[in-house]
């Protein structure tokens, strides 16, 4: 008997493409990318004005060494303590003599207002934790939407919250007038 030499069969390797194409549009449509998030702050418009005078009386002044201990108008502060010491200066309800002046403002749709001359000044070392800077700016953000919430129910009946919600969006840049987010990071 005589032993035949078989030649070996080759595998059809034409498919193999397509399916590595399609495993590559799976995974490409199923896997998600995780959003960045920051702070979210939206910055001032460039001003042809490079200085104004600023009065000490309307700046709350905030400062976080680099030991991460907070201090507001000089005193040593807890983090919990931040955000009723800025809504108690951003209201200033009874016209305090230290704490921010108010102007009377024109607002279309509410008349004329009085508006907070407010601006809460942020300084912080070098060497401060990011963690802690962090904190600071979300009490200080928490500070200036309860606010907002309570000028929205006094002007409108409704929160500031719900008037995002249901896209009022000239309400909420009325209230946004009645009290502009104004915290700077600069040397006053």
């Amino acid at each position: 008997m005589t032993k035949k030499s078989r030649t070996p069969q080759a595998i059809n390797a034409g498919s193999m493409a397509d399916i590595a194409f399609l495993l590559l549009i799976f995974f490409l449509v199923t896997t998600t990318v995780a959003d960045e998030s920051g702070i979210t702050r939206k910055l001032p418009p460039k001003s042809d004005n490079t200085t104004s005078p600023v009065i000490n009386r309307n700046v709350l002044k905030i400062q976080i060494n680099k030991n991460n201990q907070i201090m507001a108008e000089g005193d040593l502060i807890h983090i919990y303590e931040l955000k009723d010491i800025t809504i108690h200066f951003l209201i200033n309800q009874k016209n305090e003599i230290n704490l921010p002046q108010k102007r009377a403002i024109y607002i279309e749709g509410l008349g004329e207002r009085m508006v907070s001359k407010q601006i809460v000044s942020l300084q912080n070392d070098v060497q401060t934790n990011y963690g802690i800077y962090v904190q600071v700016q979300d009490e200080l953000a928490a500070a200036y939407h309860e606010v907002r919430n309570e000028l929205a129910l006094d002007e409108f009946h409704t929160t500031y919250d719900n008037l995002i919600e249901r896209k009022e969006f000239g309400k909420v840049k009325v209230i946004k007038k009645l009290l502009p987010q104004r915290i700077s990071e600069a040397e006053l």
